[in-house]
């Protein structure tokens, strides 16, 4: 968690420097990286919770929440480029890792009546 903050917040904090690595001209997408790094960040903060319900029987119910997803990604891009143009682009983007990753965790917590960060951990 502490490596996923640390350069979330580098990207959120100083974008330019990391576009930078990449020419002069990448500059203007330091929004758009904050945006995805934040978005990022949650996905990393839910952990491998897909995976979790893979591995306990739960491979349908991450197919479904991948097909909501999808869904959900092509409205929000349908419904948020033509007003935000690329932002609204990488604001659906991060709003659906966001958002499938949070009903994984969700779904794997329920599954397993325990939370999945505290594997690996004595009680």
């Amino acid at each position: 968690l502490w490596p996923s903050l640390a350069i979330a917040g580098v990207l959120c904090l100083w974008p330019q420097i990391v576009l930078g690595a990449f020419g002069t001209g990448f500059h203007q997408a330091a929004s758009i990286v904050r945006i995805l790094a934040i978005g990022q960040f949650i996905n990393a903060v839910t952990g491998p919770a897909g995976y979790v319900l893979v591995l306990t029987g739960g491979q349908r119910t991450v197919m479904a929440i991948y097909g909501a997803s999808a869904v959900l990604e092509l409205v929000l891009l349908l419904a948020l480029i033509p007003p935000l143009g690329i932002h609204g682009a990488a604001i659906a983007t991060a709003l659906t890792v966001s958002v499938s990753n949070l009903v994984l965790y969700l779904f794997s917590y329920l599954k397993l009546r325990k939370d999945e960060q505290s594997y690996g951990t004595r009680a």
